[in-house]
């Protein structure tokens, strides 16, 4: 498994439209067990740090996630393995 920690000041950045569609997509699949499950799932194609860029945009749009447990799961990007508790998401608050 990758020990690496995402660095979410790389160069690569989402696009505002495929940012938008992402949040609205969440938005309509809500309640969503797993965030990221449910984004490498939305995501087919996108590499670590795409995934990691787009997990930020969704943490930063004020939607209600907490933890859904405390032990970690395993996840694939890629060819990337790495381990994450998963994160429930069961709403949006204000925006």
């Amino acid at each position: 498994m990758s020990g690496r920690s995402p660095d979410l000041n790389t160069e690569v950045q989402p696009t505002v439209a495929e940012s938008s569609r992402v949040l609205r997509d969440l938005e309509r699949s809500l309640p969503v067990d797993d965030l990221m499950a449910w984004l490498i799932g939305t995501l087919p194609l996108a590499n670590r740090d795409e995934v990691f860029k787009v997990l930020k945009v969704i943490y930063e749009a004020g939607f209600e996630i907490a933890s859904a447990s405390a032990t970690a799961q395993p996840y694939k990007i890629g060819q990337e393995l790495f381990q994450a508790c998963p994160q429930r998401v069961t709403g949006r608050g204000a925006r």
